[in-house]
């Protein structure tokens, strides 16, 4: 048999095969970036993972491939997808939804799943991290290799489960899959990075810096595996699908594991909640604030900050006006305004540190009071991976602080408007969403000396560039939503003319 180069555990014909039935799998997945058969699809590498972890009927491949296709917006893009797989003889009980297909391997006749929904691949994934391990790839480029942070052996709240327990994998991302583990001594969540992206992912590299740190305010980091594949462009950007010129040697983070923090209700839910009842968020919206500033104030201690001088008013300009092209026609006739807040940028000096940078209700949780370990009820914010859309070396570059709390801000109104939009016989006053605003820049202030002015040109900036991405977020795919955004960069820009009667 001669080995295929990305998969030499396959012979040619059957690395072919196992394509064929991927390709009419990816398109399937929530996480996969098409949702048709208008693709290419070809194998960078593999990594085989260690047999010891598995028993003699499963064989635990990592298959990194090349994903080609064309879209109205960006045109010819590739990436690069980890698909974790599990070959097995025998059928996984209660996982037909993550089947591959059925195919022969040596003249057996094996089930091809999905890696992350077999607790063999989960374990040997954990294995990897546990023990610091590694494997080396097909094409010899560097092995896969699992990281923690220093001294976590001999701290008992950074221990990573054996998944010999429950081992539950969630279906609700839409980038990334997480399986949960809990062995009954402790629990963790394992998150895989689908698309894979060079560099240094932000969510291991902030996790890593505050678990280091000590913040209660984010879930631990316990460690992430990290392999490389080949580069399919220098410059860590989409390529034309007409380049398949592939250059050596890309480095990145295939998987992160965190503590799992049982009981976590979801902000989201529970702001929209009060909204629609009518309840003050104060006391909520005031904690919020100061969990947001004392991540902020630790990140700074904990990172390097950007030099000054560093221009990150430039690129928000960039953004606000590319943004307006497409969202003027809805918002009505407010280019010259739009202009006088970028122009009002000018000469303007702000410090950048590294932040969440993707920052709204969805990303926290509240996790409940804690009596026998002395915790108070506390939030909990999560996903620090940044806007996934943007190359990760942009998502790691030093921001503003106030990108953030803007986001926060637009959560609460979206809050309302998604409470309004559940029951339309809800009616949210205006002051719920104000009441929250500030009590969540009060908390925030306590823990962060100095007033955040909603009026000053930059949060005015940073709230044109997320409303106005909203708006063309809203007009491709909600429109219904549209009111929601569109009359928050009318506020922004006429603040007479904000009615909120849209949202």
């Amino acid at each position: 048999m001669t080995p295929t180069p990305w998969c030499p555990t396959l012979s040619p014909d059957e690395a072919d095969r196992l394509l064929d039935l991927l390709r009419s799998w990816l398109p399937k997945q929530r996480w996969c970036p098409v949702n048709s058969a208008d693709f290419q699809l070809s194998g960078l590498q593999s990594y085989s993972l260690p047999a010891s972890v598995a028993d003699a009927s499963t064989h635990l491949v990592v298959g990194v491939l090349k994903l080609e296709f064309t879209t109205a917006e960006a045109g010819p893009r590739a990436v690069v997808l980890q698909v974790p797989l599990s070959f097995r003889t025998t059928v996984l009980e209660a996982k037909e939804l993550l089947l591959v297909g059925q195919m022969d391997v040596a003249g057996e006749s094996v089930f091809v799943y999905d890696g992350l929904a077999d607790p063999a691949f989960v374990g040997a994934y954990l294995d990897l991290v546990r023990e610091r391990g590694s494997t080396g790839s097909a094409e010899g480029l560097g092995p896969l290799a699992g990281h923690r942070i220093p001294g976590a052996e001999e701290n008992e709240s950074l221990r990573i489960p054996h998944a010999t327990g429950t081992v539950r994998i969630l279906s609700a991302e839409q980038s990334n899959t997480s399986v949960i583990i809990n062995d009954g001594v402790s629990a963790a969540i394992i998150k895989t990075f689908r698309v894979l992206a060079e560099g240094n992912n932000p969510e291991v590299e902030i996790g890593a810096a505050l678990t280091g740190a000590g913040v209660s305010e984010v879930p631990a980091t316990l460690g992430w595996i990290r392999g490389t594949w080949p580069r399919i462009d220098a410059a860590d950007q989409p390529v034309s699908v007409n380049d398949s010129a592939l250059e050596p040697g890309a480095r990145g983070e295939f998987a992160v594991v965190h503590e799992f923090l049982a009981g976590g209700l979801d902000a989201w839910a529970l702001t929209v909640a009060a909204a629609a009842a009518g309840d003050p968020f104060i006391a909520e919206a005031e904690a919020l604030g100061a969990a947001t500033a004392e991540v902020h104030k630790r990140l700074a201690q904990s990172l390097p900050v950007a030099e000054q001088g560093v221009d990150v008013l430039g690129p928000l300009a960039e953004r606000v006006r590319a943004s307006w092209l497409e969202a003027a026609g809805v918002v009505g006739p407010y280019g010259p305004e739009v202009e006088a807040v970028l122009e009002s940028l000018k000469g303007v000096d702000e410090q950048a540190q590294r932040i969440h940078g993707d920052l709204h209700l969805g990303q926290i949780l509240q996790l409940p009071a804690d009596p026998l370990a002395g915790k108070a009820q506390r939030w909990a914010i999560l996903d620090f991976e940044g806007e996934p859309m943007r190359p990760v070396s942009q998502r790691s570059t030093p921001d503003l602080r106030l990108r953030d709390v803007v986001g926060m801000l637009r959560s609460f109104d979206y809050a309302a408007g998604a409470a309004e939009r559940e029951n339309p016989a809800v009616q949210v006053p205006e002051t719920w969403v104000t009441n929250c605003t500030d009590a969540f820049m009060s908390g925030y202030g306590s823990v962060i000396e100095g007033t955040i002015d909603p009026r000053s040109p930059v949060f005015v900036a940073l709230w044109l560039d997320k409303a106005l991405y909203e708006v063309v977020y809203e007009l491709r795919n909600r429109p219904g939503w549209l009111g929601i955004p569109v009359d928050a960069v009318r506020r922004a820009l006429a603040p007479s003319q904000g009615s909120g009667s849209e949202r």
